[in-house]
């Protein structure tokens, strides 16, 4: 929790850390408020003022006492402090007052979900403590988890209405780049030619290394050793049971080590690994020691605990295990595996974390988070443009009343920056002059899928996602901010789409497209029915798969979702992200019918040879069928729609 205020503070934000006292002893009892400048303890150079309450020297008395001593003074430094936002941490001793007061100073709070208290502890304490969470989660004016699963159980929990806030925890790469693997092993008397398995953290009963221990006696070989640093409720018992199975000279426990050297403790080991049991606690939970171990660059076998695998999926590199039961046996399968194998997967988690938890990108996001909040204290403001998010809008400038309705309405979704592409000769001065774009790009004439192309690589190298929207289309209100949480929250996921409404020349509405997540599973077998205006990609995955082809004119989405699909998620929101526009001056019946065809050939590609040339048989019914619900949508609006839509439903 420090490392956030920490920070901030090194951002050159006034960040001041209100500590409640554990067990500080009676000679630092005070009746007064205590005010220090000090260093952190993450990152010495950050320098945080310190606010300690009156205590009478910590333990289960002040526990007890905290949530009504503490209340004047929360007042005192809510109300009079001059704070932009307070970052609460704390629940039953701090926190239902803390919402409580901010909201009569009209200071907004962000909540940071990193677990849940009540069930943490047992017997009446946990109900109190759960009522406290509820009074908090639903006050509190943004919720910020470090993974979705908890923030979806905190919103869920506190009944509120709003999606919460992913912000993943940073990590000090530099820290855990030293590695003194030799000189580690000799002073800890291992054999250099040893297999180590690792375990770090605090030893909680849910940690499974009872499992892995027992396990451990019998698949071990000779050579191999079971590390584990750190302590916590069950060390005796597993003293025990290492004595029991006669694992001395193979198990060996380092107790609690500073985190100065722990990096220098991992170094000596060939797998790390995260054991713990499934349950409500820990598929909550981002155990933080899983991003350490992928920073370390070593293997790294964990439980698929939900909170975790949410956050990481199959990206980071790691090696997924059903329970504790099959942590050892996946341990020796990577000692089997050769070099290059595990260098590979190891590589990918140095990356993985570099990408999505490196100290610049997890302070902008938190930063943006507090922004969000110091915007949202009154109700019904929406977030600040997000400057990784751009939108290419192409058009021929032939339109400009449906053109300037598209780009406010991009103006109102979140995106940071808007881009044009149209021929030279179109003048959009006007548009300029109204602030409605951002950027503008002359099309060179050879095609829409490569006019696209050169307009995404001429965005900024900040830009992380991207999309395009038709000039006559429109997007909803902070759907792309939306879109984009998704994907920070979930980094598996490549591609973002949700409901599109189909409307009239007047913005009327003739239908709406629930295909939903059906229509990502069916897009390589039936009609396309997953809606491109309104998504949104990850534009190093878009990169990295080729760009749009070309050699398509129309259905050029179709080929890139399916090629998204390939390589991760796409997810389906479910809620309306966009509206498109079908009116008479919309592509011909002619185009239309190439588009099908196109489509059902892009189709027929995707398949292996030998159902590429069986889907002969049922493609000809896919194309009659998505003729047939373009005739059925004409027929609908026959009075007021002149010509046919190539995209109807968006199925080709």
């Amino acid at each position: 929790m420090h490392e956030f205020p920490e920070l901030l503070a090194i951002a050159g934000h006034e960040v001041h850390f209100l500590e409640f006292p554990e067990d500080t002893g009676i000679r630092n009892a005070s009746i007064r408020t205590k005010y220090s400048l000090i260093s952190g303890r993450a990152y010495p150079e950050a320098k945080i003022n310190l606010i300690t309450p009156p205590t009478i020297g910590g333990g289960i008395l002040d526990r007890v006492l905290a949530p009504i001593t503490v209340i004047p003074r929360l007042w005192k430094l809510i109300s009079n402090g001059g704070f932009d936002v307070v970052m609460l941490y704390a629940v039953p001793t701090s926190g239902w007052q803390t919402v409580r007061i901010a909201k009569k100073a009209g200071v907004p709070v962000v909540f940071r979900a990193l677990d849940v208290s009540h069930l943490i502890r047992k017997g009446l304490t946990s109900q109190l403590v759960k009522l406290a969470e509820r009074y908090v989660y639903r006050r509190a004016t943004i919720i910020s988890a470090n993974n979705l699963v908890l923030g979806e159980y905190v919103t869920n929990l506190g009944g509120r209405l709003d999606t919460p806030i992913v912000n993943f925890p940073p990590l000090d790469l530099d820290h855990f780049a030293h590695k003194n693997r030799r000189q580690m092993r000799t002073k800890m008397s291992i054999d250099q030619n040893s297999f180590v398995v690792t375990y770090m953290g605090s030893l909680f009963p849910f940690s499974g290394l009872l499992q892995v221990v027992s396990d451990f006696s019998l698949q071990s070989e000779t050579d191999d050793r079971l590390l584990i640093i750190g302590g916590g409720e069950i060390e005796t018992e597993l003293r025990k049971r290492v004595k029991e199975l006669k694992l001395d000279h193979k198990v060996i426990f380092t107790g609690v080590i500073s985190y100065v050297e722990l990096p220098d403790y991992l170094s000596v080991s060939d797998v790390l690994i995260n054991p713990f049991e499934s349950t409500l606690v820990t598929n909550l939970a981002l155990p933080h020691k899983v991003l350490q171990y992928l920073a370390t660059g070593i293997p790294t076998v964990s439980t698929r605990l939900s909170g975790l695998f949410e956050s990481l999926g199959n990206a980071a590199g790691i090696y997924w295990v059903e329970s504790p039961e099959k942590i050892v046996e996946s341990c020796l399968q990577v000692k089997r595996q050769g070099a290059s194998e595990k260098h590979a997967a190891s590589e990918v988690g140095k990356k993985f974390v570099n990408d999505f938890f490196n100290t610049k990108t997890t302070l902008d996001e938190i930063e943006s988070t507090i922004r969000i909040a110091s915007r949202s204290a009154l109700a019904g403001i929406s977030p600040n443009p997000s400057p990784d998010i751009a939108i290419v809008v192409p058009t021929l400038g032939l339109r400009t009343d449906y053109l300037r309705q598209s780009l406010n309405s991009l103006r109102e979704s979140g995106a940071g920056l808007l881009c044009i592409i149209a021929p030279k000769e179109v003048d959009l001065g006007e548009l300029k002059t109204q602030n409605l774009f951002d950027l503008r790009i002359d099309d060179a004439g050879d095609g829409l899928a490569n006019a696209i192309n050169k307009a995404f690589a001429s965005l900024p190298e900040h830009i992380k996602f991207i999309s395009w929207l038709g000039d006559d289309d429109l997007v909803e209100k902070d759907s792309l901010y939306k879109a984009r949480e998704v994907m920070i929250s979930k980094p598996n996921v490549v591609a973002v789409v949700g409901i599109c409404d189909y409307i009239g020349p007047r913005g009327e509405k003739i239908l709406t497209n629930r295909a939903g997540s059906l229509g990502v599973r069916i897009l390589s077998w039936g009609p396309d029915l997953v809606p491109q205006p309104g998504s949104l990609f990850r534009r190093s995955t878009f990169n990295d798969i080729g760009c749009l082809n070309p050699e398509f004119r129309m259905a050029f989405d179709l080929d890139l979702f399916l090629k998204l699909r390939k390589v991760g998620e796409i997810e389906f929101l479910n809620h309306k992200v966009a509206s498109f526009r079908w009116h008479p001056t919309s592509l011909s019946v002619l185009q239309r019918r190439s588009a099908v065809r196109e489509a059902s050939m892009i189709r027929r590609r995707n398949h292996t040879k030998v159902v590429g040339k069986l889907s002969l048989i049922w493609e000809p019914a896919i194309v009659t069928l998505t003729l047939l619900i373009g005739n059925f949508v004409n027929w609908k609006k026959i009075t007021e729609l002149d010509e046919k839509d190539e995209r109807i439903l968006n199925a080709r």
